[in-house]
């Protein structure tokens, strides 16, 4: 296991300073007494600014890994990276904030000018670098959508994207298949949305139950045909906050249709403690999101589908991360596979992300850990990946 991996280097240091900011205990409790949404409250994001600095201060270099220093007090960062130009990112973070990189060095922001915005901002590009921002609307009906052509410098103006409360996710297909360059959206209560156009308009193709918080969405080779794209898998989260199953919803032709092809009980129990109807690490609120990818490379495991997520190992226990992966599009799933290393029950690992390399079928992931914290109050990123399709993990 390496604590940053040197090829995530740039977007893990960032991770480290703007992920998860909204997670201490005193957001838990000011927040609408409401389990099964995972919000800002409306009187903390109406009163409440990130310490912002105009400029990116200059990078620290700690053991061999740049930190880049964009300011304090972020929450739910997301980072994403142009498949045409590598050394292009762009983030963002709640309630509308976003810094862009041309060159993985020097940072830039301009925030788009959005109607209104609540927060949860998540990011895709396309494969001809075309680069999506969506984020909640205040009040929280559904969501905005933003793109740019040129990483962030400009945007073009707000569409509306999708119907919901609470938790959205977006992905593009990256591939140059017949659905090349398609955007889907997903949002709690479960709707699905499709935008043909590169995100000029979204339509609404799918729905589904989704009582809790965490529906992912991820685009993924079809294996039967071999066909590049086109594969969309939903995962939407149902049940009780403390026995969630994860249903995992197909469409082979690029959205027009779903179906139903697996479904996850009783995978993830209480991930840290159960407090004030929350799972709670240390007094951090979190939840066992459902991240999930698939395989477009043309590598020995292309079309093979992910999902990695917390859980303890056990009651009592403290939190793990864990790897499934199904061969046949989401019928079926290999059972899980730990991430996380060293001994169990001695460190908090949670709030997980990952990423399935395009080229490579390299599969990577991070999470919160306090293994260097005996106090358990604090955590850093750490990360690991595995190239044998989940099976192992360095």
């Amino acid at each position: 296991m390496k604590n940053l991996l040197p090829q995530m280097r740039k977007a893990f240091s960032l991770l480290l300073l703007i992920a998860f900011g909204a997670g201490i205990s005193y957001i838990v409790y000011a927040q609408v007494d409401d389990p099964n949404l995972d919000q800002i409250p409306m009187n903390f994001r109406n009163m409440y600014q990130p310490s912002i600095i105009e400029d990116a201060l200059p990078p620290v270099t700690i053991a061999d890994y740049d930190n880049f220093n964009l300011g304090v007090d972020f929450a739910e960062g997301h980072i994403v990276t142009n498949p045409m130009v590598p050394t292009q990112f762009f983030t963002s973070y709640n309630t509308n904030g976003t810094w862009h990189t041309e060159d993985g060095w020097t940072w830039s922001r301009n925030n788009p000018a959005f109607p209104n915005a609540a927060g949860d901002p998540v990011n895709a590009y396309d494969s001809l670098g075309r680069l999506y921002y969506d984020n909640m609307k205040s009040p929280i009906t559904g969501t905005w959508n933003v793109y740019s052509n040129d990483n962030g410098t400009t945007w073009s103006a707000s569409t509306s994207a999708n119907i919901g409360n609470d938790k959205n996710w977006i992905a593009a297909d990256q591939t140059n298949g017949l659905y090349t360059n398609y955007v889907y959206g997903v949002m709690t209560p479960g709707n699905v949305v499709r935008s043909t156009n590169r995100g000029v308009n979204f339509s609404q193709v799918f729905n589904t139950s989704n009582t809790l918080p965490g529906m992912m969405v991820a685009v993924g080779a079809n294996v039967n045909t071999n066909a590049s794209g086109g594969a969309v898998y939903v995962v939407s989260n149902t049940g009780s906050t403390f026995t969630p199953t994860y249903n995992f919803f197909l469409s082979t032709n690029g959205g027009t249709n779903f179906t139903s092809v697996s479904a996850g009980n009783r995978w993830v129990d209480t991930v840290g403690v159960a407090s004030g109807g929350r799972h709670s690490v240390e007094n951090m609120r979190t939840r066992p999101y459902p991240m999930i990818g698939a395989d477009n490379s043309w590598g020995p495991y292309r079309g093979r589908v992910y999902v990695i997520h917390a859980g303890n190992p056990g009651t009592s226990n403290k939190p793990e991360i864990w790897c499934r992966y199904s061969t046949n599009m989401g019928a079926n799933w290999s059972a899980r596979v730990r991430v996380t290393d060293g001994p169990l029950n001695v460190a908090n690992h949670w709030h997980p992300a990952m990423w399935v390399d395009t080229k490579t079928g390299t599969v990577y992931a991070q999470w919160m850990d306090t293994r260097d914290t005996p106090t358990n109050d604090s955590a850093l990123i750490y990360a690991s990946m595995s190239t044998d399709g989940g099976v192992t993990w360095a």
